[in-house]
């Protein structure tokens, strides 16, 4: 799993508290997990393990453990008197702001993922439109412009040859319908696999292959 640091961590009741703290409370957004619904998350933290990791005194990591479970007069949430954490099990915990964490770094995934996909269908579309009587059409791509469209857009060959092997392979429909547009299935394509690889990273048991389009 990963999480993103917002820039609201370091501006708020935190601020001040000393690196031991932003340390565990980054392992905190990296490891907790949905329950199912994504409405509330948990985490698990054994102040042994994460000692371990980061180099500081068991006692410590416990430490800050118990005072991310007391009340914090100046968080900006009211919910549980302003607390972090509420202890569900010696080892398991509660984040109170887990869901609001999970729709902030979902936001910018999304973002991020528009930009790139805006970024890959202009890197294709260089190579796929061709100018006839003044005018701009889309042509069947052979193999070398599909290359080039996926080396523009930070695809590999390998992908590449299968993106065009799958579609020649079904003149070039989309369902029933004819492809209107190269570059967005480049874009498509090439975005679906890293969204397989980066889960795979966050999630080592995840082994779900890609569905071709």
């Amino acid at each position: 799993m990963y999480g993103k640091h917002f820039e609201s961590m370091y501006t708020g009741s935190m601020c001040g508290s000393g690196a031991l703290v932003f340390a565990v409370w980054g392992y905190v957004i990296s490891h907790q997990k949905p329950s199912h619904g994504r409405k509330d998350f948990f985490v698990e933290l054994n102040p042994g393990v994460i000692a371990y990791l980061i180099g500081e005194p068991e006692k410590d990591v416990a430490g800050v453990i118990r005072k991310f479970c007391e009340p914090d007069p100046k968080s900006r949430t009211d919910s549980e008197e302003g607390r972090k954490l509420v202890e569900v099990n010696p080892y398991l915990y509660r984040v109170v702001n887990g869901e609001a964490y999970d729709k902030m770094q979902r936001e910018e995934d999304r973002r991020d993922y528009n930009r790139e996909r805006l970024k890959i269908i202009r890197g294709s579309k260089e190579v796929e439109e061709v100018k006839t009587n003044g005018e701009k059409r889309s042509t069947t791509p052979e193999l070398e412009e599909v290359k080039l469209m996926f080396s523009k857009s930070g695809g590999t060959p390998e992908e590449a040859e299968k993106f065009f092997n799958f579609y020649s392979s079904k003149g070039w429909m989309v369902g029933k319908t004819r492809m209107k547009s190269v570059p967005h299935a480049v874009a498509g394509w090439i975005l679906r696999n890293r969204a397989v690889v980066m889960e795979r990273k966050r999630n080592p048991a995840w082994d779900k292959t890609i569905r071709e389009p």
